[in-house]
């Protein structure tokens, strides 16, 4: 006689990680869930890591990478589950330090053109400020200029017009004149963007914007009518009527009946009798 005994596995995982405490913004982290026991063993990792604003982002595996982009405390969590569906979760919170950055600024009020009155075919110089606002010097910046037809147009529809790299960095609050050329051809906008490149600071650390949104400004730029170039549809309409009359004029005096007027009948001619004198 024999017996099978089912022994159920009730003895929960011990979740844990191992992980820094504080990296500076834009840091990655190795953090290390293998460290986590169980009596059977550990055969999910679930992690969720939630930034300051409540975004979530989530990962499975034993071991995770994570860069840390945003200044602030985030949390992140380990919910570790072993064969027998028994879960265990931690969590720990890593405190990401701000780091100095350069803020650039295209400064949309001072994007201004050579002429005042601008006219279709002429070419016009384009100057426009650029700023920077951060902590540190911002090294090879690059400004962008571009003409698009209307502000609904999608980006791949703009039309490029030059760049402009500044020679060395622009120190905080400093301001640099950016400058491009262009033929006007038809009224629209110029869109000037300045850029950084990431990998370009000595230092090596990564050269982030500090608020992205302000490196991009607009102006409109409207082609005004030449004066002196006549009027090709007030003249064509003159000449419409011109011609209008003169056919007109042309029927009454040789073809009446076409216009509906009876042309006047013709007297006859009657001979005189000359009496006979007697």
């Amino acid at each position: 006689f024999s017996r099978n005994i089912i022994v159920n596995d009730t003895e929960v995982p011990e979740a844990k990680f191992d992980y820094k405490d504080e990296i500076d913004e834009g840091g990655y982290m190795i953090i290390n869930g293998t460290v986590s026991t169980d009596n059977i063993g550990i055969v999910d990792y679930s992690w969720v890591i939630e930034n300051p604003d409540g975004e979530l982002d989530n990962r499975t595996g034993e071991v995770i990478n994570v860069t840390f982009s945003k200044e602030g405390d985030h949390t992140v969590t380990l919910n570790a589950t072993d064969f027998s569906g028994n879960m265990d979760s931690h969590d720990a919170v890593v405190r990401v330090r701000r780091v100095p950055k350069p803020d650039i600024l295209v400064n949309e009020d001072e994007i201004v053109y050579s002429k005042d009155k601008i006219k279709e075919g002429d070419t016009i110089e384009i100057l426009a400020n650029i700023t920077n606002q951060g902590d540190i010097e911002a090294f090879n910046v690059t400004v962008h200029f571009y003409f698009r037809k209307d502000i609904n147009d999608d980006r791949l529809l703009w039309v490029p017009i030059g760049n402009f790299t500044f020679p060395g960095p622009i120190v905080p609050e400093e301001t640099r004149l950016a400058n491009a050329n262009y033929t006007v051809r038809e009224s629209g906008q110029i869109v000037v963007n300045a850029s950084i490149p990431v990998d370009a600071h000595p230092s090596g650390n990564p050269q982030v914007d500090e608020d992205p949104i302000n490196n991009e400004g607009f102006q409109d730029i409207y082609v005004e009518e030449d004066e002196n170039e006549p009027d090709w549809f007030l003249w064509g309409a003159v000449s419409i009527v011109i011609i209008i009359f003169v056919v007109v004029t042309v029927i009454f005096f040789k073809k009446p009946e076409l216009m509906g007027i009876k042309p006047a009948k013709k007297l006859k001619k009657t001979k005189s009798r000359k009496k006979k004198k007697t």
